[in-house]
This record gives structure tokens, C-alpha cells and sequence, in this order.
């Protein structure tokens, strides 16, 4: 029984090692059929990649070609349009146009670059015309063309001064004009004298009468600009320096700009210790710094004429007495040359009342709010104007103070029932007038000697 189950058991084993090696030649087989379908599958892939590839290739040869036709085409026919355009430079039409269009290119080429720089200097002139230094208060002889001799004459004639005065200023304007023509250094003026002694319309007649530019400015002006001050004024002097023949500078009331350095620093050292504080600014300080600019911008010999006024010489910095040329006093008016200003006045505030019918003086009384003259009655007398120059008690007035007298007796004429100014009103309107300022002299002259004690 154990042999035969040993039999069995071997054939059984036999059996299934036939059995397995079947299957696996089986397994065998047809994997290599499988391999077998899968490199004809790839093979039949790129093959079809290669016929793709190779139609893309011709298409883009296809497509390549077209294009350079195409840029073959454009560029013949852009020589051809260049040749046209070279035939047509040459005929006279196409020359005109030609120069008509690289003209206009250069042009817009020209103002595109230029576009900034241009426009800068359009501001800055434009700037330079309608703007002013701000301590200007009056232009005059701004044209290029000199002015006539009548009218130089004429502003010499408008004011009253001793003779001798009047000859000391008709040949400062003619050293100016002298000076101005040969290119020769300007000379500058002091004018001095009391107050309402006419110093500031003897700097006027004196800049009117010259050909030169000139610019009026106060130095009163200085203080409330504050820190800009000094710069204003530097530019004021930049604008009389840049004129080709020279600018005349007016300065009136000198001695608040240009006064004494000694003097700035005691009231500079005065207002710190009252302030608290050695640094605060204060008007003194501000005239330093003018005065400073006034002598580096005149240190040298130049085409600016300075025209100061002052009522005391002596306020004024030693080194702007040490630039002045020529000094005139201009003294109170003597008793003719009283009488030629109350009559100046006079004329020019009334006139005599038209002896008229009722319709003329209707036509009179409007075209009085036009004019500002008044009247005097014809039993006025004349002489009366010139009893008051005569009178000891107007000696020693200014021309200011007689001028205040005259605009005085004209306000109580418009003020008076009639409006007509007549011999009585004169008479008593003058006294009160001549007590009020010589009331007020005296006070001043109280307080002048207080001041020096």
C-alpha cells in the first residue's frame, strides 16, 4: 500500500510539473505576442509622427516662402516709392515741397527741445515787465527817447528855490547828462534842508530834468517789509545798474535806511536789553543790513546816481557821506521867494468869479465838481496874498506850511454860505491859520531842545 501511494503520489507530481511547464510556455507565447502587437503599435506611431513632422515641415516651407515673397514685394515697392519720391525731388514742384516739410520738422523739432528753455524765459521777462521792486513808489523817463528841453525846463520851473540853489541843481543835471552820453561815472546828490524846505521835489525836478530812468523810493519803506528789505532794495539797485546809460535812485527820507551804524548798534543793544533778548530785530537792524547792501553794490565807480533827502545830514553812515559828490541845502524861503509860491498857489487853487447870468453859472457850478479851483469875488484884493509873504509872522515857514495855509483859506471857502472867497474871510482865516503854525513851531522847537538835554 505505501509503494502504491509513493506511485501515485510521483504521478500526481509529474502531472502537475507537465501541467506548469504547459502554462508557462503558454504565458511565454503570448507574451511575446503582446510585445510583439506593442512595437507594431509604436512603430505605426512614429511613422505617423514622421509623415505629421514632415507635412509641418512643408507647411512651414509653404508658409515661409509667402512671406518672403511678401517682403520682397514690400521692399520693392518701397525702393520704387523711394525712386518715385528722388524723380519727383527734382522737378521744381517737388522741390518746393520739400523744403516746405523739413522746414516744418525743424522747426517742430527746434521748439520741442527748445520747449522749457523758452518758456522760462518768456516767464522771467514777463515777470520783469509787470513786476516791480515793492519799496518803488514812482517811475519816470522810462522811454528810450530823451525827453524834450521844454519839459526839462519845465520841471525846473515848477518849483520855488533861492537862486543859488537853482544853479547848484541846473548843473548837477548838467554834469549828469554830460556824464550819461561819454559813459562816464555818475555823480550822486545829497539834498538837505528842514522839513517842507521842498528837498524831495527838488530830487523829482532834479531826475525829471536828466535823461535817465530813475525810480523814487522812501526809506520809511524798508522797516515794515521786514527781512525782504534789503532785498527789495538790492533788487532796486540791480534795475538801476543794468540801465545801458545809467539810472537815477531817489532815495527820500534817507536816514531811516542809511542812518549811522554807531547809532544802529546802541539802539539794537537799547531794544535787547528791553526785549530780554540781544537778538530781536528791530528797525535799526534792518537799516544796517540796507545800508550794508547800498555800499557793496556802490562801492565802485557807476552808472547808478543816488538822490538823497534827508533833514538831518548827520543821521546818515559815514561811509554814504563818503559817496556823495555834491551836497545843496535848500535854506527856508526868504520873504520873494514866499511871495512866488503863495502866488502859485493861489492861482492854481482860485480863480475869478465870472460876473454871468444865471444859466452860465448853473453850467459853472457843474463843471466846478470837475474843477478844483474855487472863486474869489472881484472886490477881492490880490494884494492881500502877497501882505502875507511880506508879513514878519510867516518868516521862517516852509513852502509845506504856506501851501497848508492856502489849502486851509480853500476848505473854509467851499465851507463859507457863498462859496466865494472875499477880502474878510481872507483876512481872518489867515490869522487864525499863521497863529496855528506858529503855535506849532514853537512846540516843536520845545521838544527839539528837551531832546538835546
Amino acid at each position: 500500500d505505501r509503494i502504491l501511494i509513493h506511485f501515485e503520489a510521483v504521478d500526481k507530481i509529474k502531472t502537475l510539473r507537465e501541467s506548469a511547464s504547459r502554462e508557462l510556455v503558454e504565458m511565454n507565447e503570448a507574451a511575446k505576442i503582446e510585445s510583439l502587437v506593442a512595437k507594431e503599435e509604436i512603430y505605426a506611431e512614429a511613422e505617423a509622427e514622421r509623415e505629421n513632422e514632415a507635412a509641418s515641415l512643408d507647411l512651414i516651407k509653404l508658409l515661409g516662402k509667402a512671406r518672403m515673397e511678401e517682403i520682397i514685394h514690400a521692399i520693392e515697392s518701397i525702393f520704387w516709392h523711394l525712386a518715385g519720391s528722388l524723380q519727383h525731388l527734382f522737378t521744381p514742384e517737388g522741390r518746393e515741397q520739400f523744403l516746405f516739410y523739413a522746414g516744418t520738422l525743424a522747426s517742430l523739432v527746434f521748439m520741442i527741445s527748445t520747449m522749457k528753455e523758452m518758456i522760462t524765459l518768456g516767464c522771467i521777462c514777463v515777470l520783469r515787465y509787470f513786476t516791480a521792486p515793492r519799496l518803488v513808489r514812482e517811475y519816470g523817463n522810462l522811454s528810450a527817447k530823451a525827453i524834450r528841453s521844454s519839459k526839462r525846463a519845465q520841471a525846473m520851473k515848477e518849483i520855488v528855490l533861492p537862486p543859488q540853489s537853482m544853479q547848484r541843481m541846473e548843473l548837477v543835471v548838467k554834469v549828469a547828462e554830460s556824464a550819461s552820453k561819454k559813459r562816464l561815472p555818475l555823480r550822486s546828490v545829497l539834498i538837505h534842508g528842514k522839513p517842507g524846505a521842498g528837498k524831495s521835489i527838488a530830487a523829482k525836478a532834479i531826475a525829471k530834468s536828466c535823461s535817465l530812468p530813475y525810480a523814487l523810493m522812501s526809506g520809511a519803506d524798508v522797516f515794515p517789509m521786514g527781512s525782504q528789505g534789503p532785498a527789495e532794495l538790492r533788487r532796486l539797485l540791480t534795475w538801476a545798474s543794468n540801465k545801458r546809460h545809467g539810472g537815477i535812485l531817489i532815495i527820500d527820507e534817507a536816514e531811516c535806511a542809511l542812518g549811522s551804524r554807531v547809532t544802529s548798534r546802541t539802539d539794537d543793544e537799547g531794544a535787547g536789553r528791553i526785549m530780554g533778548n540781544d537778538t530781536t530785530p528791530s528797525s535799526a537792524c534792518f537799516s544796517r543790513d540796507c545800508l550794508n547792501v547800498l555800499l557793496s553794490m556802490t562801492g565802485s565807480f557807476g552808472n547808478i546816481m543816488m538822490i538823497l533827502t534827508t533833514s538831518n545830514p548827520s543821521e546818515l553812515d559815514d561811509a554814504v557821506l563818503d559817496r556823495i559828490d555834491e551836497i545843496i541845502h535848500l535854506p527856508l524861503p526868504s520873504e520873494n521867494e514866499r511871495e512866488l509860491l503863495l502866488r502859485s498857489q493861489f492861482s492854481r487853487q482860485f480863480e475869478l468869479e465870472e460876473d454871468c447870468n444865471a444859466t452860465y453859472r448853473l453850467l459853472s457850478n457843474i463843471r466846478r465838481s470837475n474843477n478844483a479851483k474855487a472863486h474869489f469875488d472881484a472886490h477881492f484884493d490880490v494884494e492881500c496874498v502877497l501882505d502875507l509873504a511880506k508879513d514878519s509872522k510867516t518868516e521862517g515857514f516852509s513852502g509845506r506850511e504856506l501851501e497848508k495855509i492856502i489849502q486851509g483859506i480853500l476848505h473854509k471857502t467851499y465851507a463859507s454860505d457863498s462859496g466865494v472867497l472875499s477880502t474878510s474871510l481872507w483876512e481872518m482865516e489867515t490869522k487864525k491859520l499863521v497863529k496855528a503854525v506858529a503855535v506849532k513851531k514853537r512846540g516843536t522847537g520845545s521838544r527839539k531842545q528837551r531832546g538835546r538835554v
